[in-house]
C-alpha cells in the first residue's frame, strides 16, 4: 500500500556543501579538541579558539561552556534563529487535519515545537480536541527535551529514538512496521524530506505540522566574522547545536564567495 504526504511549509534556509564535515542531528553541540596556535592577522588573536553557531532564541548565557573552564577560548555566532510560523491559520488548518485523522503515531521531534503547538491549539480553541485525540496515540519522541514536553502537556510517550536523530525516530517506527498507519510528524522547523519519503515508502499516510521555523539572524556580522575566522585557520573547531545552523552557515559562506574556500584544519 503507498501513502502520502501532506507536508507544511518548507523552510527557506539555504542548502549548501562545504569542506566541513557533515554533522547528524544531534539535540546537544559536539564537543572541541586541542588547541593549535593561531595564525597572525587572523580574526581570533588567542592561540586557542573554538566557534559555535547556534541558535539565537533570546536566552542569556548564564554560564561559561565547558569547553571555556577548560582553557578553550570561544567564539558564539549565530547562524539562524527561531521564529513562530509564518501563518497560525496554517497550524490550525494541520491541526485540524492531524484531529481528524486520529494518527496511530505521533513523532515528536523538538521540545519547543510541541510547547508551540499546543500553545497555538489553544489559542484556535482545539487544544482540548488535540490532546484528546493524542491520547489513542503512540508518541515517539527524538530526544529527552521532547518528552519532557510531551509530558508537560499532560501525554506519555512510548519510546525515544536511539539517536536522537529524525532517522533514527523513524527507523524506530519502520522496525514496528508502517503500512496502513497514518503518522503525524510534528516537524522541527526543517524538513527532512528523506525520512518522510521512507514513511511513505513503508506505506505510511504521513501528516505534518510545522509549529515554527528557522529564519537567518537578523545582524549577520557575527556570522560573517566567523565565516572569515574560519576561512583563515584562526580556530581549531566548529561545534552546531543543530542540523539547520549547519545549512545556515554553508549559505552565509556561499552568499559572500567563500563556500569553496578550504576550512583549514578545522574539526
Amino acid at each position: 500500500m503507498t501513502g502520502d504526504i501532506r507536508p507544511a511549509s518548507p523552510s527557506h534556509l539555504p542548502a549548501a556543501t562545504c569542506h566541513l564535515p557533515p554533522p547528524n542531528e544531534p539535540e546537544t553541540p559536539s564537543t572541541t579538541r586541542a588547541p593549535k596556535q593561531v595564525s597572525p592577522g587572523s580574526a581570533q588573536t588567542s592561540s586557542r579558539a573554538s566557534a559555535s553557531p547556534s541558535r539565537a532564541i533570546g536566552a542569556p548565557r548564564t554560564s561559561s561552556p565547558p569547553s571555556e573552564r577548560r582553557g578553550a577560548e570561544v567564539v558564539h555566532a549565530p547562524a539562524i534563529r527561531i521564529a513562530a510560523a509564518a501563518d497560525d491559520a496554517r497550524i490550525t488548518s494541520d491541526t485540524l487535519a492531524i484531529i481528524s485523522a486520529r494518527p496511530d503515531i505521533l513523532l515528536a521531534t523538538t521540545s519547543y515545537g510541541i510547547r508551540r503547538w499546543f500553545e497555538a491549539a489553544d489559542a484556535a480553541g482545539v487544544g482540548h480536541e488535540l490532546t484528546e485525540t493524542l491520547e489513542h496515540s503512540s508518541i515517539l519522541v527524538r530526544g529527552p527535551k521532547a518528552r519532557g514536553a510531551v509530558r508537560a502537556a499532560g501525554l506519555d510517550d512510548d519510546g525515544m529514538s536511539d539517536e536522537e536523530t529524525t532517522k533514527s525516530l523513524v527507523d524506530y517506527v519502520l522496525r514496528d512496521g508502517a503500512a496502513g498507519k497514518t503518522v503525524a510528524v510534528q516537524l522541527h522547523g526543517f524538513t527532512d524530506q528523506p525520512q518522510l519519503e521512507r514513511l511513505v515508502a513503508a506505506g505510511a499516510t504521513v501528516l505534518t505540522v510545522a509549529p515554527y521555523r528557522w529564519l537567518l539572524p537578523e545582524d549577520s556580522a557575527r556570522v560573517l566574522r566567523l565565516v572569515d575566522l574560519i576561512c583563515a585557520g584562526g580556530v581549531d573547531a566548529v561545534t552546531f547545536t543543530s542540523a539547520p545552523a549547519v545549512m545556515a552557515l554553508f549559505g552565509v559562506a556561499d552568499s559572500i564567495g567563500r563556500l569553496e574556500e578550504p576550512a583549514g584544519r578545522v574539526q
